[in-house]
């Protein structure tokens, strides 16, 4: 939410961000003190999900309350507003931009439940969990392209004769397909590779394995905790965290 003057410019996801704290101004206080009792986390969605249990709420539902209310910490951060005069500068700038009926009742939920949500935004800090979650997730995804999904395709490639009417060989090859996010434009690229680039890439993936489990192994002496990031469930068993 950047800021000129005191207008803000909202845009879309902004506003879902603040439907979604308005529409759950009555459970802010459980949230902020549920998020208030995690451990070291890594993201948003990670915090989501560590709370969602104790206060009864969707993960999705979550994570849009939480980016909404750290989004209005940053604006309060950096404009060195308090809550209340931060809370208003948004009710200010909604009420400027509101041109839908839907506008104008979020509008209006914002104005009843402003207290509620001041309240909410004057418990978060620096030192806060959620903050921490966050800035925890900005240092691991630091990087030049955001990294979207990946997918490797095998397919049988058919070799005619100079004739076309019938086929001499075919050849299996795979393609590595990924999908990555540059700024706001997505793009796909594509490798061709072969049975011993398979076999390379899968060896790579096994030895990233190892090196995040044997570091997060050596430094559990330390005083603060080693998680690997979006490590499954399953391989956190595996390592010993499970519950015994």
């Amino acid at each position: 939410m950047p800021s000129d003057l005191g207008r803000l410019n909202l845009n879309g996801r902004d506003f879902e961000e603040l439907t979604a704290i308005t529409s759950e101004a009555d459970r802010l206080s459980d949230i902020m003190s549920a998020s208030a009792r995690i451990g070291p986390l890594v993201g948003i969605k990670a915090v989501a999900e560590a709370i969602s249990e104790p206060v009864g709420m969707q993960q999705e539902d979550l994570r849009l309350i939480l980016a909404g209310l750290l989004h209005i910490h940053y604006t309060r951060t950096k404009l060195k507003l308090d809550s209340h005069a931060a809370v208003e500068l948004i009710g200010h700038n909604l009420n400027r931009l509101a041109k839908s009926p839907e506008d104008k009742k979020l509008v209006d939920n914002w104005n009843r439940t402003k207290k509620k949500i001041a309240a909410a935004i004057s418990q978060l800090s620096t030192d806060h969990p959620l903050e921490g979650a966050s800035k925890a997730f900005r240092v691991v995804a630091s990087r030049q392209y955001d990294f979207v999904s990946m997918k490797v395709f095998t397919d049988v490639r058919p070799v005619f004769n100079e004739a076309g009417d019938k086929i001499v060989q075919s050849v299996i090859a795979h393609t590595l397909s990924i999908d990555y996010h540059d700024g706001q434009d997505h793009h796909v690229i594509q490798f061709t590779l072969d049975a011993e680039e398979i076999a390379g890439l899968k060896k790579e993936c096994e030895r990233a394995e190892l090196k995040g489990s044997v570091l997060k192994r050596d430094l559990k002496q330390l005083s603060w905790p080693t998680s690997v990031f979006h490590e499954p469930a399953k391989s956190a068993e595996q390592n010993g965290e499970g519950s015994s």
